[in-house]
Parts: structure tokens; sequence; C-alpha cells
């Protein structure tokens, strides 16, 4: 029962941060999916918000690098590194998924609180198991 957990909580956090990578692409690139990110103020985001979707692309791609490494796949992180960055990112999850949940923009409250969620639970069950 245990390694169907671990290995739930690893292919579900490889798919979630896989898709953010996708979506925060499309940002970054001009989608109209602003009203589900960033707050939802914008419909299109402005060019600094497309900057930090830039930045949260690299933090997800570094992340799955970090899951790779745990999971015994080859990856340029070292397995401290990549043990203890997937802790502090399971943690700062936390404060994403209230964010989230408090957004002014009703579509990111109901898609992106669910989604932190289960990627911050996924992230400390590898980091604890």
């Amino acid at each position: 029962m245990q390694k169907i957990l671990d290995t739930g909580a690893i292919y579900a956090s490889l798919v979630i941060c896989s898709a953010l990578v996708v979506f925060q692409a499309a940002l970054a690139l001009g989608a109209p999916l602003g009203r589900v990110a960033w707050g939802g103020q914008y419909e299109t985001l402005p060019v600094g918000y497309r900057l930090g979707s830039v930045v949260s692309m690299a933090v997800y791609v570094y992340l799955i690098l970090c899951i790779l490494k745990i999971w015994g796949k080859k990856s340029l992180v070292s397995p401290k590194t990549a043990r203890i960055s997937i802790k502090i990112f399971g943690y700062f999850l936390i404060v994403g998924v209230l964010m989230n949940a408090i957004s002014r923009s009703h579509l990111e409250a109901i898609l992106m609180t669910p989604t932190a969620l289960i990627l911050c639970l996924s992230l400390l069950h590898i980091t604890y198991r």
C-alpha cells in the first residue's frame, strides 16, 4: 500500500508540474488565460506578469528535476538538494493554496486551489516517505 501511495504522489506531482509548465508557457506567450492566474485581473497578462510566468515555468521545471531524482531517475540535481527543495516547495505551497482560495478570481479559486493542494500534499508525502 505504501508503494502505491509513493508512486501516486510522484506521478501526481509530475503531472501537475508538467501541466503548470504548459499553462505558464501559454500565459507567457499571451494566451487569454489570465483570469485563472495571478489574481485574475487580466484576460491577457501584461509584460511584468508574463515574466513572472517565465520564472514560474523555471521553478516547475526545477521541481520536476528534483522529483525525478527522488524517484531514482537521472537528473541534474543531487539527492540531498532534491529532497530539501521538494520540502521547501511543499511547505511554500501551503501559502499558495491559501492565496488561491482567497483569490478575487472565481476561476482561479475553483481551479488552482485544488491543484495547489494536491501538489502540496504530494510533495510533502514525497518528502516524508
